[in-house]
């Protein structure tokens, strides 16, 4: 089963410019294991905080 692309739909100009390149999509695949992508997006948070955030303040 394909997953129908949301590019379809016609944007305006200003939202157009927020998105990532169409390149960066090249490579993007639907999720095939949801049971481990739903235990591992609740790590996200905390992973975020520790990686990301803390580098921010400094």
């Amino acid at each position: 089963m394909r997953a129908r692309s949301a590019r379809s739909t016609t944007l305006p100009d200003d939202l157009k410019a927020k998105l990532l390149p169409e390149e960066q999509y090249k490579s993007v695949r639907p999720i095939a294991d949801g049971e481990a992508w739903d235990k591992t997006v609740k790590t996200l948070p905390r992973q975020w905080q520790e990686h990301v955030i803390i580098n921010m303040k400094q």
